[in-house]
């Protein structure tokens, strides 16, 4: 049986921190992170609908990304496609998951 990391113990709330939601390395599970996302923008929905939309939206280029799970779901950094791992964790800033490394994979 897999063991819980301590972020995967902490309730989410529509405050919590970013590191608290995804945790500060890649041991939480991909699925407790997206679990944990779904959380946190049905508060973000019911509470604060502007962010639960700034949050859901997705640049451009991840329209055309392989590496796109679903609407909204980087599948290379396990986040959602508008979470930058730099910008998003210490600002709050929308950003790309990926950094755009991946940006118009699919374009011809």
């Amino acid at each position: 049986m897999e063991q819980l990391t301590l972020d995967e113990l902490q309730p989410v709330c529509l405050t919590s921190p970013f590191e608290q939601i995804f945790g500060v390395s890649k041991k939480m599970s991909a699925n407790s992170r997206r679990h944990r996302w779904a959380q946190w923008l049905k508060l973000a929905r019911e509470k604060n609908k502007e962010a639960a939309k700034m949050w859901i939206g997705v640049s451009d280029c991840c329209d055309t990304c392989d590496q796109r799970r679903g609407k909204c779901w980087c599948k290379l950094q396990e986040l959602p496609c508008t979470v930058n791992p730099v910008l998003s964790f210490k600002f709050g800033m929308v950003g790309m998951a990926c950094c755009g490394a991946y940006s118009g994979i699919n374009e011809k």
